[in-house]
């Protein structure tokens, strides 16, 4: 959804405001989501099916482009949905996550709209974390340790996998040298066995609160 302008000449000059509905929608569906770990589990399991599978010889760089992406895909909107719902729905994480991060603790409110946005907080944090480019693990990172006390420890892994993802993406599975990434399957499974000990670590940390 998006501004659309409107003009035609000598006649009328129109400008319509459209409501962002369908991102309210989903900022809620962040805060009251319980589904997070069995969405990984669907997609992880449905990745490795697909490579079980005989596929031609011809075809199969493209379904690895393909399966790579979509496991960075499914630990990232982990990650982020995890946050968001674990954050947003405690008072003490939000506090922790207004006093420790730079940009939400630099907000400022004038004394007649502090009620207002007291009431509003929830959606407020959530929509700011939605917003949150969640692939930027320079941000998430210190963000799960400093407001869940979990430490992803070294994943230079998954910042290598995330770059690759961006090439399988964005150049087709090239490099921006014009070099092709040669990932096979091993490789993929391989990146599904670290993404599901990461995702392991932190449910037992979240299980733990």
């Amino acid at each position: 959804m998006s501004e659309t302008d409107i003009f035609i000449p000598n006649i009328i000059d129109l400008t319509f405001d459209v409501l962002d509905h369908f991102g309210q929608e989903e900022v809620t569906a962040e805060i009251e989501s319980t589904q997070q770990l069995d969405i990984y589990r669907k997609v992880s399991t449905d990745v490795i099916a697909l490579l079980r599978y005989q596929h031609h010889q011809e075809h199969k760089a493209t379904l690895n482009n393909m399966l790579f992406a979509q496991v960075v895909t499914a630990i990232e909107a982990y990650l982020a949905s995890s946050f968001i719902s674990t954050v947003v729905n405690s008072d003490l994480l939000i506090r922790r996550l207004v006093e420790t991060d730079p940009e939400l603790a630099k907000r400022q409110f004038s004394l007649k709209e502090i009620f207002t946005q007291w009431e509003d907080l929830k959606f407020l944090v959530a929509r700011y974390l939605k917003d949150l480019i969640f692939h930027d693990l320079k941000k998430i990172k210190p963000m799960y340790f400093s407001v869940l006390d979990i430490d992803f420890g070294n994943i230079e892994w998954l910042f290598k996998a995330i770059l690759i993802r961006h090439d399988c993406v964005h150049r087709n599975g090239f490099d921006k040298d014009g070099n092709q990434h040669q990932i096979e399957s091993d490789a993929i499974i391989e990146l599904v066995k670290q993404c599901t000990h990461l995702v392991s670590q932190i449910e037992e940390h979240l299980s733990a609160r």
